[in-house]
């Protein structure tokens, strides 16, 4: 091949690389990786530097170390009955090492006479030798296989059959057959992001010339891992905005302005600015999906409830889902304590000396005909909670109908919202904390109850 871009590369099996046919191949392929592409894109997990190789004879004792070496003897025992101990001694030609592990049957196998290995590990003194008790291991070379001396050598992750030196071999071949490897990205775009050539970046990773040269070609391959998964998001949200239905949301109300003008301190640029994307999605006619990121103390819940709003000012509820009953509470708690900042609480029902709440600030304006009041539930596997009764005065059974009658303006749960008996009247917005900690069918089960409303929605023309 002279020239292939990786998308060509895809359509050729790893078993037609050479050294990865049969059990290699497949074994290979098993593991994902399948074709040549994946196989370029298969990076070492370490690097040993064979261009300054320290003899063994110099190795500082008590140290951590990497040594390298051929394989003299390799012995195995059984002791205590049940304890399997392996030894092995290496030697570089300046001294010999001994090598003992517990427990670890497998290295009799592994280290057969004559094979080159790398061990890292610490280095002792023990009866007058060196030792290392326990070291990880590499095989760069045994009796029937090749290894460049005098470089950086790779490490790449074995799979099965697939040995480290069997890949380094077979990507080595398989390098040489593709180069140069084409790159999507035109020149421009590389000089303004600083980004070194695909080419070179993927030949570097293998077989670096320096320890230098690492960064910067992990650099541009993480890049474009980065850039795939991107292309593949924007993709995926340009067939949603074409094929779903949504829920086109109001901005006119004053809701999010009087929420925001009510807070006790400025919004940062950073959440003002999220706050407008995300609303400017919400008012068009299809689903949208974000991704919220920020670290502790950021002020997401801020952002999230402005979010929220912009559903409920315009007639529809919203949800917010959080992993655990903990994380769920303590949801319920500060979205109150920010409703109660901006002057937007309801009263407590129960009368305020019935329960002690942490709503009990709120203030007398029930004169005030245009109060906005938002009434909040929890619901979890073990609480049904509002914000305008005392605590524990409220049934599930009581949650569940003013949930379903729409007199709830935000339910906040955990798996809880999307079990059976649980029926949104209008649920137009869902918020989903840490998502990564939910599996697929829970927001599955948000996003349908959204599309219902969407649908009728439409069904009822422009509103």
């Amino acid at each position: 091949m002279s020239g292939r871009s990786l998308a060509y590369l895809s359509s050729i099996a790893v078993k037609e690389v050479k050294g990865l046919s049969g059990k290699r191949g497949s074994d290979l392929a098993d593991a994902g990786v399948e074709t040549v592409a994946d196989l370029l894109l298969h990076a070492p997990r370490r690097y040993i530097d064979r261009s300054t190789q320290v003899a063994l004879k110099e190795v500082p004792v008590g140290e951590e170390v990497t040594v390298i070496g051929t394989v003299q003897k390799v012995s195995s025992r059984r002791v205590k009955g049940r304890m399997v101990i392996v030894d092995a001694e290496i030697s570089d030609g300046t001294a010999s090492l001994h090598s003992v592990w517990f427990n670890q049957a497998f290295r009799a196998r592994q280290l057969s006479q004559g094979a080159e290995v790398a061990l890292s590990g610490k280095v002792e003194r023990f009866r007058g030798r060196l030792q290392m008790k326990s070291p990880v291991v590499d095989v760069l070379r045994s009796t029937t296989e090749s290894l460049i001396t005098g470089r950086i050598v790779p490490i790449h992750p074995g799979v099965g059959a697939a040995s480290p030196g069997y890949l380094r071999r077979a990507i080595h071949n398989a390098l040489g057959r593709s180069r140069p490897i084409e790159d999507p990205l035109p020149i421009d775009m590389r000089e303004r992001l600083d980004l070194t050539e695909r080419d070179q970046a993927i030949g570097t990773v293998h077989f670096p010339e320096s320890m230098v040269d690492l960064a910067p070609a992990r650099r541009r391959l993480v890049f474009d891992e980065f850039f795939r998964l991107q292309v593949a998001l924007a993709l995926n949200k340009a067939r949603n905005e074409e094929n779903e239905i949504g829920v086109a949301h109001d901005l006119d109300g004053l809701l999010v302005d009087r929420f925001v003008n009510g807070l006790p301190y400025e919004l940062t640029g950073a959440q003002r600015r999220s706050i407008g994307e995300i609303r400017k999605d919400l008012s068009a006619g299809h689903p949208m999906h974000r991704l919220l990121h920020g670290e502790v103390g950021s002020g997401k819940t801020v952002v999230a409830v402005a979010t929220l709003l912009t559903g409920v000012q315009g007639g529809f509820q919203g949800a917010v889902m959080a992993p655990t009953e903990v994380l769920a509470e303590q949801h319920f708690l500060s979205i109150g304590d920010l409703i109660v900042s901006a002057g937007m609480a309801p009263g407590l029902e129960a009368g305020r000396s019935a329960a002690v709440s942490l709503f009990d600030n709120v203030k007398d304006e029930d004169d005030d005909p245009d109060r906005p009041q938002i009434r909040i539930g929890l619901l979890t596997g073990n609480s049904a909670e509002v914000n305008f009764r005392g605590r524990g005065e409220t049934t599930r059974q009581e949650l569940l109908a003013w949930v379903e009658a729409g007199e709830i303006d935000l339910l906040i749960g955990t798996h809880a919202l999307i079990q059976d008996g649980v029926h949104f009247a209008k649920l137009g917005v869902a918020v989903v904390d840490e998502q990564h900690r939910f599996g697929v069918h829970p927001r599955v089960g948000l996003r349908s109850e959204e599309r219902r409303v969407g649908k009728e929605c439409e069904s009822r023309g422009p509103r």
